[in-house]
């Protein structure tokens, strides 16, 4: 299986944008995005399961990365390289059959931060202040 990865590549990324500005959507094919063979990277925690995604949805800021559009506004807040798409429809590869939810947003809890911050006590994980911090690389969204 692969999987399409963004990579941090400035001079790509203007590229897009530049290729983008003529022809929407035509940024893709020069930027930063390459198909790439995936990797069963270890599990974070027992907690984890891993998944072989059927669909996986990109989203329209994924989108404007590709295009080269995005603002840097959240770059300290995601790692690169990400897979786009957080949107995700998949199967568990060990447990056939069981059901999970992915959890978009890694806030406290899932990124084993004790005690968690004031959002996520108060049950507003979607704010998490701690985004950037604990066991996980910093980002925003799985992908």
């Amino acid at each position: 299986m692969s999987r399409l990865v963004f990579s941090r590549k400035p001079a790509r990324f203007a590229a897009a944008r530049l290729a983008g500005a003529f022809m929407p959507g035509r940024g893709a094919t020069v930027g930063p995005l390459s198909l790439e063979p995936d990797e069963a990277l270890p599990l974070p925690t027992p907690e984890w399961l891993r998944l072989r995604p059927r669909l996986a949805g990109i989203c329209g800021s994924d989108l404007a990365l590709v295009d080269g559009t995005a603002s840097a506004y959240f770059d300290p807040l995601v790692s690169y390289p990400f897979v786009p798409g957080h949107e995700v429809v998949a199967d568990v590869v060990d447990q056939p059959g069981r059901r999970v939810v992915v959890i978009p947003v890694l806030h406290c809890a899932i990124r084993g931060i004790t005690p968690v911050c004031h959002e996520c006590a108060a049950g507003r994980t979607n704010r998490c202040e701690r985004v950037a911090f604990g066991h996980l690389e910093p980002g925003l969204q799985t992908g």
